[in-house]
């Protein structure tokens, strides 16, 4: 079982340059998610994106990764953008975005409602999973909330690449990871992610970063 280091949030280990060790969940099982625990993995990524799995299956798989002692991320696709909020009240605390820097796939959006006003527009409701049901004090939560929520960004575009530095300037995507399919696309070189275009990209993405 992953074994979670004393007072390091997921976003602490993330920004502070953890090796960490992570794989996708593609199936409805939420044993999945307990297996790569017991694997010794540090996370799972949740796939809602290109996957059949709904809010209850991947609240399902979050409260597996906690029994499990594994961090949980959940990719979210297009059509999951407006299901941002109740992830997190579900106790997601972790969240991939599609896209980066295309506005009309809702990233930037979906970055604003990850945390609670001041610092974002998360809207409220005190009763939920992630705060305790009501039975905690809820301001101790939102401050915790605030500075725990992780966001990784999926660069998946050339667009992206040429303005990394001006997507990232903001400061509220903690990581970044290349999506290579989406990239051979953006590059058209459809499905050749060795691809001299393609590799070119996720260097820049990386030497941006």
């Amino acid at each position: 079982m992953t074994v979670r280091p004393a007072g390091k949030s997921f976003r602490d280990r993330i920004r502070g340059g953890d090796i960490l060790l992570g794989g996708f969940v593609f199936s409805t099982d939420p044993n999945i998610t307990e297996i790569y625990a017991a694997a010794g993995f540090d996370f799972v990524i949740i796939d809602l994106e290109h996957t059949m799995g709904d809010m209850q299956i991947a609240a399902a798989h979050l409260r597996a990764a906690r029994a499990a002692g594994i961090e949980a991320s959940v990719r979210i696709g297009r059509s999951q953008l407006h299901d941002v909020p109740r992830l997190l009240d579900a106790g997601c605390k972790s969240l991939m975005l599609p896209h980066l820097g295309l506005p009309q796939y809702g990233a930037e959006e979906a970055l604003r409602v990850m945390r609670y006003s001041p610092d974002g527009e998360r809207p409220t409701c005190t009763g939920v999973p992630a705060a305790g049901f009501g039975l905690s004090p809820f301001a101790d939560y939102v401050q915790r909330s605030n500075q725990e929520v992780a966001a990784i960004g999926l660069v998946e575009d050339k667009i992206c690449v040429d303005t990394i530095d001006e997507v990232l300037a903001g400061g509220l995507v903690d990581c970044v990871m290349p999506g290579p399919g989406d990239l051979s696309v953006s590059y058209g070189v459809h499905g050749q992610f060795t691809h001299p275009l393609v590799k070119q990209g996720l260097l820049a993405v990386w030497s941006g970063w």
